[in-house]
């Protein structure tokens, strides 16, 4: 269990699952500027990663982080990659609309919001 869900399961002030919150929230910012400058400055593999799985994690990151336009245009490149197995290619495809379809109708996933 992490630290947020923890602290909500034992009742902790609001003020101490806040600021496990700003620290997540900072956590995931580094990653997605670190992945981000990784994957315009080297080629896979990078940290044992393959470019699926770093574009994969550009997208989902950037979500979270609000960087909607980024997280769009990775989870479109992921989508089409070429370097896939045709069945893995049907599966990013569909999960890239299924991204999209949320986006539109939800705006920025901001689970920091979420009680």
């Amino acid at each position: 269990m992490g630290e947020i869900q923890e602290a909500k399961a034992n009742g902790a002030a609001q003020e101490r699952i806040s600021m496990y919150e700003k620290y997540e929230k900072e956590y995931l910012e580094d990653a997605y500027r670190g992945f981000k400058q990784a994957r315009e400055t080297e080629y896979p593999p990078i940290a044992g990663m393959d470019e699926n799985t770093i574009t994969y994690l550009l997208t989902s990151i950037g979500i979270h982080c609000g960087k909607i336009d980024e997280a769009r245009r990775y989870g479109s490149a992921f989508a089409y990659i070429q370097n896939s197995q045709h069945e893995i290619k049907k599966i990013k495809q569909e999960m890239y609309w299924r991204l999209l379809k949320r986006i539109s109708t939800k705006g920025a996933y901001n689970h920091y919001e979420q009680g």
